[in-house]
This record gives structure tokens, sequence and C-alpha cells, in this order.
């Protein structure tokens, strides 16, 4: 049995093709051209409310009402220029008018410290600003330095330089300080002549001094480095002074060499000893502080290759201002079979961007760009419906 069909003899012309195009601000001041779309869809976003009549055994004609309105044209952009991405985000802003390019640059050494305050260019200019983190490493542990003018170094971003404002820490002798107002008349004490001492992490060896003559604090400073750089090895190199006066003054004991293995420690010599008298050594007021490297210098950042060049436009999404960020309408063109000369015509009225699809990255992959328009009514016209459904008027 043949079925009941609705076919007409105008069937065929009446249908809606699945091709079209897209504008913004259509009809309108600013009108543009999104360019090529595909999987577009229409939602009137049309929720009714029901008024209740108590009584009665289903909806009541005439008690449903528009409780809102809010339409949506989804669509997906093929064309995935700055202006479409700026349009598909809520807030979408150009934020500069180009950027360079990134690239980073990790672990450039600049070098050990002098202690003198230094100028460094980096080995490469155009340093993207905030990139810039300066490392010293001083033997026990790597420290972050800085950036100001009042810390501990400035840069010029365009040029790559950095000034240091202060000293870099240059490499240092272990030291060994007596407490203040040491004895500076040995000769008072003659058979105090007794101590050990250690040299630059080797094991303590005894030492014996002559204090004949030593009634002064140099010349006490004199015997002490006599009696140690006698001991040869290592200690040939140490020297000592006499520093100050009293009841400020003292002695300072300086390995010969610098760096992180550096030190010098004095520690009692027995019934003998010595290190009462002159404070030498940490229990006896004495203080002991090891050598250390020069400062280690590098820098981590990222700089443009392009040398400031143009390579990027910056979109991004910001507040939204209605001022800026609506606009007039979204308009969905379709061709229609009966009139291939003018198109059916689907618009959201003050529309905004509500939804930006992720970006899913593929290998060699087309990507589309969907976005999601919501229409909204204004505060002039608040009943007023935001979309409209144009349909050519047949020939």
């Amino acid at each position: 049995m043949i079925g009941l069909t609705g076919v007409t003899a105008n069937t065929t012309r009446r249908r809606l093709l699945g091709e079209g195009a897209s504008y913004i601000n259509y009809g309108e001041v600013g009108e543009r051209l999104l360019g090529a779309v595909t999987q577009g869809e229409f939602d009137p976003g049309i929720t009714l409310a029901e008024g209740a009549v108590a009584g009665t055994l289903g909806s009541l004609k005439g008690m449903d009402y528009i409780e809102s309105c809010k339409p949506t044209l989804q669509m997906t952009l093929l064309e995935i220029t700055k202006e479409n991405l700026e349009a598909a985000l809520v807030g979408g802003a150009i934020a500069a008018p180009g950027v360079g390019s990134r690239t980073h640059q990790e672990a450039e050494w600049f070098g050990l410290g002098t202690g003198a305050v230094a100028i460094y260019p980096l080995e490469q200019d155009y340093v993207w600003d905030g990139t810039l983190l300066i490392w010293r490493d001083v033997g026990r542990g790597p420290v972050l330095l800085s950036e100001g003018a009042l810390l501990d170094y400035t840069v010029n971003y365009a040029t790559g330089v950095v000034t240091f404002t202060g000293n870099l820490p240059a490499a240092t002798e272990g030291t060994s300080t007596s407490g203040l107002n040491p004895s500076i008349d040995m000769t008072a004490t003659p058979l105090e002549v007794d101590a050990m001492v250690a040299v630059d992490g080797a094991a303590a060896v005894p030492v014996v001094f002559a204090w004949a003559g030593c009634n002064t604090g140099i010349l006490v400073a004199a015997q002490l480095q006599a009696a140690i750089q006698a001991l040869g090895g290592a200690f040939a190199a140490v020297t000592v002074t006499y520093n100050g006066a009293p009841p400020n003054d003292y002695y300072l004991i300086t390995s010969g060499i610098t760096g992180i293995a550096s030190a010098f420690i004095v520690t009692t010599g027995g019934a003998n000893s010595c290190t009462e008298e002159l404070n030498l050594g940490v229990l006896d007021g004495g203080t002991e502080v090891p050598g250390d490297n020069a400062a280690n210098v590098t820098a981590d950042y990222e700089y443009d290759p392009g040398d400031g060049a143009v390579t990027h436009d910056v979109i991004t999404a910001n507040p939204i201002d209605e001022a800026v960020d609506y606009v007039t309408n979204v308009a969905w063109l379709g061709r229609c079979a009966d009139q291939p000369a003018e198109e059916m015509i689907i618009v959201v009225k003050n529309a905004l961007p509500i939804a930006f699809a992720p970006l899913t990255l593929e290998d060699k992959g087309a990507i589309g760009l969907q976005v999601t328009f919501r229409g909204s009514v204004t505060g002039a016209m608040p009943q007023v419906l935001p979309f409209e459904i144009r349909r050519p008027v047949p020939a």
C-alpha cells in the first residue's frame, strides 16, 4: 500500500540548503564577514512558564507565557584570524600591536665575581621584561639575586646589559680572629708557648712559640707567623697581623689559599697553652670563618631572537565592557532552494560570545574555532525578543 505523503509540487524548492556564511553586525555599521563556517546551530532559547489554575486537568490554554529568551548561535569558524579570535573571546581584545617570538636562555655563565661593581652584557638582547633570573653560587648553594636599583642589580631589557649595584663576592681565605684585647706582651708569660693549629682541612699539629722580646702586638704577631710558617707545607703561606689598638685590638690569622677549602683553626695546646692569653680559638673567645669561592654568576631568561621584530599579535580576554564587547548582531545566512538569490537569515541581537570550545591540536589536522554567541535584551526594549528569522519572500 502506498503511504501518505505531504509532498507537493513545491516541496523540492522550499528546502534550506546546508551551506551559508556568517557576519558580525550584519546590515549595520561595522559589518564584517567571519569567513567560512561550518557546524552552525541556532537555538531561540525560549523558556515558557505556565500559570497554574486550580481544578484544571491540564495546562489551561492562554495561561502560558514566555519567561525568558536567551537565543544562541553556535558555529565553527574555519578562518582563525586575529579578528575572529578577538570576536570569539568574551572581553576579547588585541592587547598589543605586535610582539616578537620567545626563546629560553638557560644557565648563561657570567663568570666569577671580582669583588668590584660589574657591568655584564648578556649574550642576547631584547630580553623579555620580567623573565631575567640571576643566580649567585658561592660554594654553599645558589642564591637568587633581586632586581632593583636598591637591590642587587638593574637590567636594560632592550640591550641586555646587567649592572650590579653591589659588590659580587670574591674568593675569600679562611681566617682565625682572636677575641678583642688579647695579650700584647707575651714576655710576661714566657712559658705559655703551645697551641694546636690546622690549615685548610688538614689534621691539627702542635706549634711552639718563642716569646723572647715579644712585648708589643706587632712583635707577637710576627712570632705567631714565623712559628706557624716554619711548620712548612700549607702553613708556609699563612699570615698573621695585629690590628687596632687596645681595648679593641685583635690578631688575624689568614690561610694562604682562597675558596671553600680554605680554613685556619686554633685549639688549646695543653698545660702550657698560650691560646687563653691571646684569645685565639673558639674556646678562648676567638672566631673562625672558613673561606668561600668567588661568586659563580649565571642567568636564566627569555629573549626575542628576532631583535624586536613583530611576529605575533596578542589576543587576551578582559572584563566585559558593555560598550565594546556586545556586537549589534551575529547573523547566519543560508541559501533557500526556491530563492537562490536571497538568503534565509537568522539574526541574534546584542550578541556576546559565551562559549569558546577548546582548541584540539592534532597532527596535521584542521582545527576549527567553535564559538557560541548569546543574544541579549536591552534596557531600552527589555520585552523585545533578541532574535529574528528572516525568510525571503517567494517569487
